[in-house]
């Protein structure tokens, strides 16, 4: 450990009795962070991981509503007459 850091430091600024207390305490505080961040931390991959397969299905779809689009727009340009004969069929 660095003998200038900021626990060892501290840890020579208290009275002798008090010194392993102080440890123990800030060990345990830092334990309860940890702890606490390790869940945020899982907390926010599980969102990120949602997210992710949420925009693969809009991805999904998109493409789908595009070949669609696509396929519409040249039968129109094709021959717009065949659009209203497979209507017409479908009716029956």
């Amino acid at each position: 450990m660095n003998p200038h850091s900021p626990l060892v430091i501290a840890a020579h600024a208290l009275p002798p009795h008090r010194d392993g207390q102080h440890l123990v305490t800030g060990n345990t505080t830092l334990k309860r962070r940890l702890h606490q961040m390790t869940q945020d931390n899982r907390s926010v991959q599980e969102r990120l991981e949602g997210a992710r397969s949420n925009l693969l299905f809009a991805d999904k779809r998109i493409a789908d509503l595009e070949v669609e689009l696509l396929e519409l727009t040249q039968l129109l340009v094709t021959d717009p007459l065949d659009l209203l004969i497979d209507r017409t069929q479908e009716a029956r």
